[in-house]
This record gives structure tokens, C-alpha cells and sequence, in this order.
């Protein structure tokens, strides 16, 4: 007999007993010392691994809710914790909502739950349905979203994503709802719905109001900034009216960062392309210069820091910013240009302490040069020319 008759069954001979011997609580008890050898036998864990099948009980339910809270609770975490084991995917909206009133003390306030939760069970609860939520995957996506219209769609699941992260920043955290903010909007970014410019504009701007207001210790900044630039760099969606705000900001982020060497790195780092006019001649005339400026910009702050090691490494970085730049086609960048950092590299480096750090830049120093040797010799004819590069 199949699992699921055998639960009916027993369901059947409780109401039975309720019935007809409504005194004689010991017929209930037998029933239910029965259903628990049946349970044994057939493994409960094993039953309940079923979790669809589980769902096809229509008495189910109607028993689990004579639990007492805990009883129900720890049903719930129990349905749940086998359908993450076995990732067990629920297809239906019929399903979710059945199995959503299974697990009701994990989702929604019980009137017989205690005053108090305590705090850890509370988070475990919550970390089970934040996993489970992954299993709950339609065969379509038209059938996930119960909407057959792909920009109407389109536009219901990012105001949906945007609404959970903003959630997150409510529970006091900062770092991760500006990660997810980035990745939404480089999501948005290239998925060609037709409001996605205007999406993906949302998702940065909620990033940088985060980086502002949340971030405050300097080695989270420059890591954020850092992230919100090469995120930017990788959106290619942005027109130039939405381009250009989101690009000073970024500039102007990385110039107020407390420490000098960090100033550097974020202004090095800073964006430089101008968005979907970016192949017109005339805007890549003015990216050429914008690259240069902040590299320029770069190595003044860098000539600022007061450490001669930190402001070699820096040299070296900007180096190879320069570098790529050049490699990139930037006509705004000469070999007189490379030769001139590279010379001030070579003066100022024999003069740091003999250390670890002193080691690992003149490695660095050294695979740049063997790299630019390299491209020397070979003189590819389609790219830049490395004749008077002095190594």
C-alpha cells in the first residue's frame, strides 16, 4: 500500500474513534501508537522526502493543525529541511501554497506562539525559507511569474528584487544589499526590456546611496567604490544623460577617500567610457583625455603619500594603468609618457628598505617589464608601437 494511503487510513480510524467512541481515548491513542510503527517501518524521514506526494494528503494538514506551536513548527522545519536535502523542486502555484500552509509558523505570526521567540531558532527559521525559496521553480517562466507579457514581467521581478533588498538594508546591513543593487543593475543592463536603462539607473544610484550613507571604515570604502566602478565599467545600457552623473560620482567618490593611497587607486580606477555613444569619434577623443586626467590625477596624489614604498607600489600600478590604456589604442597616451613613469620608477626604487614588500614590488616592476619586452619584440602591426620605449 502506497504511503500516502496508509496515512489516509489511519487519519480515517481517528475520526472514526472521535465518532463513535468519543470517551474511549484510548482507541485514539492505539491509532496513533499504530501510525508511529507504521512511520518506523516506513521510515518518516523517508515519507516526508516525498514532499509532493506529502501534499496530495488532503487530511494532512487538518491533523498537523491539532499540533500545539511547537508541534507545527517543528513539523514545518522538518518538511522543509527534506525538501532542501533532496532539492526537491515545487512547479505549482497549487504546491506553494499548500506547503506555505504546512510551514506557517515559519512564515507568519501563530496566536498561540510564545510572547518571545528566541532569537537563534527565529534565525534558523528564516534562513531555512530564504533556501527553500530557491526550489520553488516553475517548468516557464511565464508559469513562475503567472504573466505572460515579457516587459510587464520583466519590470515585476526587478521592483520585486528591489523591494527585498531594500528590505535587507531595514535589518541593518549594508555590504550585501549593495552587492545585490550592483548585480541587478548589470542585469538590467543586459536584458533588453524596454524600461532596463531606467532599471539598471535605480540599481546604481540605491549602491551609492548605500556606499554614502552605510560605509564608513576606509578598507570597505575603497572595496565598494572599487566595486561600484568596475560594475559601471561592465553596464554598457546608459545613454549619456544617465551616464554622465553616474561617472562624475564615481570620480567624485574616489577623490574623498580618506587615505591618500586609496585616493589613487580609486581615482586610477575611475570609469572612462561614455556609454552607448562610446564608438562616435568624437566622444572617444574626450574618453582619451578623461583617461589621461585621472591618471594624471593618479600620480599627484600618489607624489602626495608620505610612505616611499606605498608611493613606488603606486607607481607601479599606475604604470600598468597607463599600459592598458596605451594597449587600448589611447592616442592621448605616448611612449614619452611610459618612459617618464618609468624612469621615475627606476630612480626611486633602489632607494626603499630591503623587505618583503620592497621584493614583491620589484617582481611586480619586473613582469610589467618583461611584459612590455615581450610586446616589443614581437611589433604587432595591429596594435601600438613600442619603438623608443626604453626598458
Amino acid at each position: 500500500m502506497p504511503p500516502e494511503d496508509i496515512v489516509a487510513l489511519q487519519v480515517s480510524l481517528i475520526n472514526l474513534a472521535l465518532k463513535c467512541y468519543p470517551d474511549r481515548v484510548d482507541f485514539i491513542d492505539k491509532v496513533l501508537e499504530t501510525t508511529t510503527e507504521i512511520f518506523h517501518k516506513l521510515g518518516l524521514e523517508q515519507f516526508l522526502q516525498q514532499i509532493l506526494v506529502l501534499l496530495k494528503l488532503k487530511h494532512f494538514g487538518m491533523v498537523v493543525e491539532y499540533l500545539d506551536y511547537e508541534g507545527r513548527r517543528s513539523m514545518g522545519k522538518l518538511i522543509i529541511s527534506n525538501a532542501l536535502d533532496h532539492k526537491t523542486q515545487i512547479p505549482l502555484q497549487e504546491q506553494v501554497d499548500q506547503i506555505l500552509l504546512l510551514v506557517a509558523p515559519l512564515v507568519q505570526d501563530q496566536v498561540d506562539q510564545p510572547a518571545e521567540d528566541d532569537p537563534e531558532e527565529f534565525a534558523e527559521d528564516q534562513s531555512l525559507m530564504g533556501r527553500f525559496l530557491n526550489l520553488l521553480e516553475a517548468e516557464s517562466a511565464d508559469q513562475q511569474y503567472l504573466d505572460d507579457k515579457w516587459e510587464k514581467k520583466c519590470q515585476k521581478i526587478f521592483t520585486f528584487c528591489h523591494q527585498t533588498i531594500s528590505a535587507l538594508i531595514k535589518a541593518e546591513l549594508a555590504e550585501l544589499p549593495l552587492r545585490l543593487f550592483l548585480q541587478g543593475a548589470i542585469a538590467a543592463g543586459q536584458i533588453g526590456f524596454e524600461n532596463h536603462e531606467t532599471v539598471a539607473y535605480e540599481f546604481m544610484s540605491q549602491a551609492f546611496s548605500l556606499y554614502e550613507d552605510e560605509i564608513s571604515d576606509s578598507k570597505a570604502q575603497l572595496a565598494a567604490i572599487t566595486l561600484i566602478i568596475c560594475t559601471f565599467e561592465k553596464t554598457s545600457c546608459f545613454s549619456e544623460e544617465n551616464h554622465e552623473p553616474l561617472r562624475t560620482q564615481c570620480a567624485l567618490a574616489a577623490s574623498k577617500l580618506l587615505k591618500k593611497p586609496d585616493q589613487c587607486r580609486g581615482v586610477g580606477s575611475a570609469p572612462t567610457s561614455s556609454g552607448q555613444v562610446e564608438q562616435q569619434r568624437a566622444r572617444e577623443r574626450r574618453v582619451g583625455e578623461r583617461v589621461v586626467e585621472c591618471l594624471k590625477k593618479a600620480l599627484r596624489i600618489a607624489k602626495q603619500c608620505m610612505d616611499p614604498t606605498v608611493q613606488v607600489q603606486l607607481f607601479v600600478e599606475i604604470l600598468n594603468r597607463y599600459l592598458y590604456f596605451f594597449e587600448k589604442g589611447n592616442d592621448k597616451i605616448t611612449v614619452q609618457i611610459l618612459n617618464q613613469l618609468l624612469e621615475k620608477i627606476r630612480e626611486d626604487l633602489p632607494n626603499l628598505e630591503d623587505n618583503e614588500e620592497t621584493e614583491q614590488i620589484t617582481k611586480h616592476f619586473q613582469n610589467t617589464l618583461e611584459h612590455l619586452r615581450m610586446k616589443q619584440e614581437a611589433g604587432e602591426s595591429d596594435g601600438p608601437s613600442y619603438e623608443g620605449l626604453t626598458l
